[in-house]
């Protein structure tokens, strides 16, 4: 029986110089898995997951060479709805772990730019909006979230651009960060979390 849930994010846009305008396109896969009722969780994006795609507007080098390294700017909020967990399990569902895993090799919160040709000194960070914690992309990170089997719950999220450091300066170029979301719920009858 598997009980994890996979929800892929992309946020990407470009950075541009003052000078340089050109389109930009992004894209966002959202992946789920849908087995029997009693051992599932209906995953549905919120905020700005438009059609999978969270699209950041537009920094230009000037704004993120201003910016203090390492903190979130021009951020979009999104986030997950988790409703019917284990529908018709004689052991209802009380509570959700999240871990997130994406490429990053500089810092543990900055997903690394894996866009082709892509704007050097800047990456993507994820922040959970309840608390202000910032997301670690290296799976170590165990966020539990409490569930309502009546209400469900919300997964409430902000990502950004982050400059990676003060010493290398953000240049031109596209950004794309790629993290992969895990949701789990605890196996009540063996009180830990389930997976297959």
């Amino acid at each position: 029986m598997k009980k994890t849930i996979v929800a892929v994010m992309v946020a990407a846009s470009a950075v541009l110089s003052a000078q340089a305008m050109a389109t930009n396109t992004a894209q966002v896969t959202v992946l789920g898995e849908v087995s029997d009722a009693a051992n599932s969780c209906v995953v549905t994006p919120t905020g700005t997951l438009n059609n999978g795609i969270v699209q950041l507007i537009t920094v230009t080098t000037a704004e993120a060479n201003a910016e203090a390294a390492g903190t979130l700017f021009k951020t979009q909020d999104f986030g997950f709805k988790v409703t019917d967990c284990a529908q018709g399990s004689a052991n209802p569902v009380t509570g959700l772990t999240v871990n997130v895993a994406g490429v990053t090799s500089s810092d543990k919160t900055i997903l690394d730019n894996t866009a082709a040709g892509g704007a050097t000194g800047i990456g993507i960070g994820i922040q959970r909006l309840s608390d202000s914690h910032r997301v670690a992309f290296d799976g170590s990170d165990t966020m539990t979230e409490s569930y309502s089997a009546t209400t469900g719950t919300q997964l409430k999220y902000t990502t950004g651009y982050v400059k990676v450091n003060s010493a290398t300066p953000v240049t031109e170029g596209p950004v794309k960060g790629v993290a992969t979301f895990t949701i789990r719920w605890p196996d009540r009858k063996s009180g830990s979390a389930g997976m297959p």
